[in-house]
């Protein structure tokens, strides 16, 4: 079974690359001049550091900085690994409200400046390759949807793709997945995004501005306006039933927006054959992107999705497999400052002119950050 949180947040030495390519330091009798390196690399620029949960009485581990690698120019994505420690991992899988705090707030503080919105949202999810959405034998070949069927059965992804302003949210604009166990790439389960760095005069593409422009964030959903408006029961789907799924709302969808709905899905594979992009669950890793572009509309290459979910498999044994996930969206919000634009819908800005001045700041922000951490991923 699918299971989903969501509240709004109202917080003896080496220095050597892992297998991720991660860099890492910790404490030892030439932290001096370890230091004194990473002095002169940052300089102006902060310097991320995990979060570590420490036992009772346990003296505080050494703090660890990691290293923001830019995977991805459009939509603007980046990595973090090791971000959270095993222990913290753990305490956010049984939803910890103290852990999802330090989470929030962590991100919140060494990402973006402490810019924290009253709207910004915290989910935990669990699915499991058990679930009827993962296997494709359970696919009702008997729907009148031609295309919607097909691609259900025969998709890369078991929910369909979608961008991240859904579900009547259109002032969020960055999105925070951290990944809170490992997965091998052959049980699926990676975040892709099949539009990444796509050229402008791809079909793909094309389509995806079509839908973006008839409101359609969701594959599976219907136009923006009906979810905002139908979805009353906060189950977050629009559609009205409480279950949390799009795939009724296709129904709402014209011939024209259910074929390129099918295009966008039918590409979502080429992610696993190195096109586009792939994301692999592993215990804390952070994933950061940016629904949003520095002018403030809507990325066209920020669809995304959740690979099918497939059980590990041997001559004797099929082994159901999870995954787990702590999401936080981030939106918009200038709080009281001053210097902040004015309000929006007072006619001297349209929705994305407003959104613009904060998201471009974080995008620049985040884009000078990895660029002062490149030395770490440097071969």
């Amino acid at each position: 079974t699918t299971t989903s949180t969501t509240t709004s947040t109202t917080t003896s030495t080496t220095t050597r690359k892992n297998k991720k390519g991660t860099i890492y330091i910790t404490a030892s009798s030439s932290f001096l001049a370890v230091a004194l390196v990473l002095v002169l690399l940052f300089q102006e620029v902060p310097v991320v550091q995990c979060l570590v949960s420490t036992p009772a009485g346990a003296p505080a581990p050494p703090p660890r900085i990691r290293a923001l690698q830019q995977v991805s120019s459009e939509p603007l994505a980046f990595l973090i690994d090791d971000f959270c420690d095993a222990s913290t991992c753990a305490a956010l899988e049984q939803n910890s409200q103290e852990a999802r705090l330090h989470f929030a707030t962590l991100v919140a503080g060494e990402l973006f400046a402490g810019q924290w919105g009253k709207h910004d949202g915290l989910r935990y999810n669990l699915s499991q390759s058990s679930d009827v959405n993962n296997n494709s034998n359970n696919i009702n070949t008997n729907s009148s949807n031609g295309p919607e069927t097909e691609l259900r059965r025969s998709g890369q992804c078991a929910e369909g793709l979608h961008v991240d302003t859904n579900n009547g949210t259109p002032f969020r604009s960055v999105t925070a997945i951290l990944y809170l166990n490992d997965l091998p790439s052959e049980c699926g389960a990676a975040t892709v995004f099949p539009l990444a760095d796509a050229k402008s005069t791809d079909p793909r593409l094309l389509a995806s501005k079509r839908l973006l422009m008839d409101e359609i964030c969701h594959t599976r959903g219907s136009a923006y306006y009906l979810e905002a408006k139908e979805d009353n029961n906060g189950d977050g789907d629009g559609d009205g039933d409480g279950d949390g799924d799009h795939s009724n709302g296709n129904a709402l969808l014209t011939p024209l927006q259910q074929a390129d709905a099918a295009l966008l899905e039918s590409v979502a594979s080429t992610a696993a054959n190195g096109q586009g992009l792939r994301i692999q669950p592993q215990a804390g890793r952070l994933l950061l992107f940016f629904s949003r572009m520095d002018n403030g509309e809507i990325d066209p290459r920020s669809w995304h999705g959740g690979e099918r979910l497939v059980p590990l498999e041997s001559t004797a044994t099929t082994t159901v497999v999870d995954k787990k996930i702590m999401t936080l969206f981030k939106e918009v919000s200038y709080g009281t400052t001053p210097d902040h634009p004015l309000s929006f819908g007072n006619g001297n800005d349209n929705l994305e002119k407003y959104l613009s001045y904060q998201v471009a700041e974080q995008r620049r922000s985040l884009r000078a950050l990895a660029e002062a951490h490149a030395p770490f991923f440097a071969q």
